[in-house]
């Protein structure tokens, strides 16, 4: 696999993690008062912050599939979290928390749904 072919893969993931994840996020914020082009805005912010580190740099800190999406998905859901809570302290951090859990438990769903019927990510 060249070093595009991995770009290309994270491009697409990231593309479909954004889909699921944004409008969750955006949605909810909304709840919390937060205009609809910032909650869309901190989302597009909150990928763009974890999904790289996530697709580059963890796995090769950590072995095993299991372990990787265990404590990969962990760590971004917290910085998220942390990241929405900070953006819009109305929101609190426990439903900030709660925000980011839904949204990447949406997001890695889908991602292993694509998986299986066959998307290269």
């Amino acid at each position: 696999m060249t070093e595009l072919d991995l770009v290309l893969q994270w491009f697409a993931a990231f593309v479909t993690t954004a889909a699921v994840e944004v409008p969750i996020a955006a949605l909810a914020l909304r709840r919390a008062s937060v205009a609809v082009p910032r909650g869309v805005g901190l989302a597009v912010l909150a990928q763009f912050a974890t999904h790289p580190m996530l697709w580059f740099i963890l796995p090769t800190v950590l072995t095993g599939r299991t372990v990787y999406v265990v404590v990969g998905e962990a760590t971004v859901t917290a910085m998220e979290a942390a990241l929405y809570a900070l953006a819009a302290p109305a929101l609190g951090f426990r439903r900030a928390a709660l925000v980011s859990i839904v949204a990447n438990g949406a997001s890695v769903a889908a991602g292993e749904l694509l998986r299986a019927l066959g998307a290269p990510f």
